[in-house]
């Protein structure tokens, strides 16, 4: 079912979004607020709940 991650494979991600905000991108959540329903959502769904926001 998963793959091994190949060797040169980043184990934090770290996005850069330099080129995206010079073309007038930005963000519409803050890390923090978006953050908070993430961390929910997988740990209702590791511990086999619906993880479906309402």
């Amino acid at each position: 079912m998963h793959e091994p991650l190949p060797q040169d494979d980043p184990r934090q991600r770290q996005p850069e979004i330099t080129l995206a905000r010079e073309q007038g991108w930005q963000p519409k959540v803050a890390l923090r607020e978006g953050l908070r329903p993430t961390i929910a959502y997988f740990d209702a769904l590791l511990r086999g709940e619906s993880a479906i926001a309402s």
